[in-house]
């Protein structure tokens, strides 16, 4: 309903308005004392922003390479709060109970769970030291992917079609997690997930030799 998409999204953005108005964001090219001034004031009404603008290659390679850091956070997070049935119960239960999967189940997350992911999105950007104009790239970027993995369509023209060696999951492996919950915790690639598939067939391989 609009009222749920009203709540959904006064609940998603008043944290980082808050974030946003009380917070000094530290970005990397900006002089230290620049930081000193703001933290003078309690309401940042501007941010200091670096004044050369990015590359190109540097664009690309801060929002590609802050994209496959955040998979990898994430992949650790995820496996965990599926791991422990405490923090699955407490987190993530409510991100799995739908009927059929579409977009709206991305956002279906708990305030907790929602924190956790802008955290390790930012901290992802963070490690890269990502230009202001990289971060503005990276949220629209990270944002489609996440909504075409829960939208439920595996369209031919599909990032995990069109790039070679099956390295992204894309909606259709989303799906399975969705559905059986004990594989593919990556959100967008399948390396670790691979990796994590075969480490579990080694121990069961071990446990019927022994």
């Amino acid at each position: 309903t609009i009222l749920g998409i009203m709540r959904d999204a006064a609940v998603y953005m008043t944290p980082l308005a808050l974030l946003d108005t009380f917070m000094v964001k530290r970005y990397c090219g900006v002089d230290p004392r620049e930081w000193d001034i703001r933290r003078q004031d309690w309401i940042q009404t501007t941010r200091a922003l670096p004044i050369p603008p990015p590359t190109v290659a540097q664009l690309a390679y801060e929002v590609i390479g802050s994209i496959i850091l955040y998979d990898a956070l994430f992949f650790l997070i995820h496996l965990t709060l599926h791991k422990s049935r405490f923090l699955y119960t407490l987190l993530h239960a409510y991100h799995h109970e739908h009927d059929v999967m579409h977009a709206h189940v991305t956002n279906q997350l708990t305030v907790g769970e929602r924190i956790v992911l802008v955290l390790a999105a930012n901290q992802a950007l963070k490690i890269l030291y990502s230009h202001p104009m990289s971060r503005a790239a990276f949220v629209p970027v990270f944002i489609f992917l996440l909504t075409d993995n829960h939208s439920g369509y595996d369209l031919p023209w599909g990032l995990q079609h069109i790039i070679p060696g099956h390295v992204m999951g894309g909606p259709r492996v989303h799906h399975a997690h969705h559905m059986l919950g004990t594989r593919h915790y990556q959100p967008f690639f399948t390396y670790f997930d691979s990796l994590l598939e075969w480490w579990e067939g080694r121990g069961r391989h071990r446990v019927k030799a022994c």
